[in-house]
């Protein structure tokens, strides 16, 4: 049994070190750009965002929101979506012009996320990274359908609009904290608009090659870092851990490993990994796995 598990591991090390475009789908037609492996680590390595809470608003009045950064975008509520930026929100960060992504209560009570103009929060000054999207053209596969409630479930999402298959579209990165959604840019009614699609569920085209999931993208070739897998930690402590976003015990959870998990592992930084698991990066203490 000893020998098994020692010919298992070096099977799924090897499988590791494979470069993720290696790992990709079934190829099928299309005219998307080339250097699959490019827009492969491209997809993987999609900005992560998420939401601040504030709890006391940030105190600028009633503001349209819109669902991208721009005034021709498509805009929800029969194009009159607002926040009272004066009650409880969340904020998540600027574009390159200058527009609040933020995330808010309908009358409802539903959650709707979308885009404040820079016009009117003149002044405020949120303490969070620029919000850096990189777009990656895609075509959808099959029928995808768009929210903008990254806190709903793919039956109690509200969906504002449909991809069908064949239609192209960008996913700009992705949405992880709640959820597992891609956040993507598209066409709604001739206007640009922008929300989350199911990472899960969602087939698209990239490269002349079908995903059918995130999962189908394989492991990313490098790190943000940009080192290359050096080989797998399998989970051994006996209850959940925490994988966090760096290298200190206090920092943010990322993710939540149980025992025998397995997961690529691409440096070592004093006694932490660095770690890819379920499609985000994070580091896990050595305490808690085991290195193959």
């Amino acid at each position: 049994r000893e020998i098994m598990r020692r010919i298992l591991s070096l099977v799924l090390v090897l499988v590791l070190l494979v470069p993720a475009a290696a790992l990709a789908g079934t190829a099928v037609s299309g005219t998307l750009p080339a250097n699959s492996s490019d827009i492969v680590d491209r997809l993987l390595n999609a900005f992560d965002f998420k939401f601040d809470d504030k709890k006391e608003g940030i105190g600028y009045g009633k503001c349209p929101v819109y669902t991208a950064p721009s005034e021709d975008a498509y805009r929800l509520a029969d194009g009159k979506a607002s926040v009272d930026t004066n009650d409880a929100m969340d904020v998540s960060g600027y574009d390159a012009s200058g527009w609040l992504l933020v995330r808010y209560r309908t009358n409802s009570g539903s959650t709707r996320v979308g885009y404040i103009p820079r016009k009117y929060i003149r002044g405020y000054r949120a303490e969070m990274p620029k919000l850096d999207f990189d777009p990656v053209p895609v075509r959808a596969a099959e029928e995808i359908w768009v929210t903008d409630n990254p806190r709903g479930t793919e039956t109690s999402a509200a969906f504002f609009a449909r991809l069908d298959a064949g239609e192209d579209f960008l996913i700009l990165g992705k949405y992880t904290y709640t959820g597992n959604w891609w956040y993507i840019e598209c066409t709604v009614d001739g206007q640009t608009a922008r929300g989350f699609i199911d990472r899960d569920t969602s087939a698209f085209i990239a490269d002349g090659v079908e995903y059918r999931s995130y999962k189908d993208l394989g492991i990313p070739g490098r790190s943000p870092e940009g080192t290359e897998p050096s080989g797998v930690v399998t989970v051994v402590y006996e209850e959940n851990c925490i994988v966090r976003r760096s290298t200190s015990v206090e920092s943010a959870m990322v993710a939540r490993a149980h025992p025998g998990d397995q997961y690529p592992y691409y440096q070592v930084s004093g006694e932490w990994y660095r770690v890819w698991i379920d499609g985000v990066w994070g580091w896990i203490h050595s305490s808690l796995v085991r290195a193959d």
